[in-house]
């Protein structure tokens, strides 16, 4: 009996070394992205569970090792994954029409918390007061003469998307900067990882809303994918137009109207900018500003 347990156990593990062989050989001949080892059976989920992180933070840092366009396998699904505007580009322009069209959750827009120092300490200079004048409300007319409040709201879709990954699924196998997307895989477009790229966003965790006070115009459907926090494509936010508008406006009203202030408590020890993800990324802990009207 211990023998045939032993014959048994020896040839189930046999199975499993030779499955394991030939996925990692049909990576090489099917000319898969580089990405990190995958353990039989489970893949790479131990890469990603044992980071302890938020999914989006956890691709980005794989990708710095494995490089913006890379594959995962967690279990038996084959998953790619694109961190950089150049793979953006890809995903969501080039072969994002019959070829990427799968949906699994939906869009979504607007922004979560951003750092301590935002619109509550606006510089004098920056105050829209003398823009506005006496009108007790903002006019989308207003935005061409609030310069800093539009780099406040692009700097905080940049850290702090809604929704920080759109996952696609891959209809037909397609090639992407020499690598195979093969048919019936998951690509995951990361949002988060395309804003924080160091190579387009100089200290990339920093709230520096002047970066969008350059020569250079960062606009929300900008040709090169560098900010896209409505996604881009036949994946981009289908109330984009409203959003993008609305945003401006609803923030430039409140702080027309109403003198901010933190709660003592975050005065104190700064805001906690921690997240969490459900449907969408929200703050842990949620801010609430204290108003005083004008």
């Amino acid at each position: 009996m211990a023998i045939f347990i032993a014959c048994v156990s020896s040839l189930v593990l046999l199975l499993l070394v030779s499955r394991y062989v030939y996925q990692l050989l049909g990576n090489v001949r099917g000319r898969l992205p580089p990405g990190p080892l995958p353990l039989p059976i489970i893949g790479n989920l131990l890469d990603v569970a044992f980071m302890g992180l938020l999914l989006h933070r956890c691709l980005g840092r794989l990708a710095k090792r494995h490089g913006p366009l890379m594959t995962l396998r967690l279990g038996r699904v084959v998953v790619i994954v694109a961190s950089s505007p150049d793979t953006a580009r890809e995903v969501l322009q080039t072969h994002n029409n019959l070829s990427l069209v799968g949906r699994v959750p939906p869009d979504a827009w607007l922004g979560a918390g951003h750092a301590a120092n935002s619109v509550f300490v606006l510089p004098p200079n920056h105050r829209h007061s003398n823009v506005v004048g006496d009108k007790t409300h903002v006019d989308h007319s207003d935005m061409d003469h609030l310069p800093f409040l539009r780099a406040v709201v692009r700097e905080t879709l940049r850290l702090q998307m809604l929704v920080p990954f759109v996952p696609n699924k891959a209809a037909t196998s397609v090639q992407v900067h020499g690598y195979t997307i093969p048919k019936g895989s998951t690509v995951i477009m990361n949002l988060w990882g395309v804003h924080h790229d160091a190579e387009v966003w100089p200290e990339p965790d920093r709230f520096i809303p002047d970066r969008f006070l350059g020569d250079k115009e960062f606009h929300f459907l900008g040709a090169d994918l560098e900010f896209i926090p409505f996604s881009a494509g036949r994946r981009i936010c289908l109330v984009f137009p409203l959003a993008s508008r609305m945003m401006h406006v609803i923030l430039a009203t409140l702080l027309h109207r109403f003198e901010w202030a933190l709660p003592r408590l975050a005065e104190q020890n700064g805001v906690d900018m921690s997240e969490k993800i459900g449907v969408t990324l929200s703050m842990a802990n949620p801010l609430k500003a204290i108003p005083k009207p004008i």
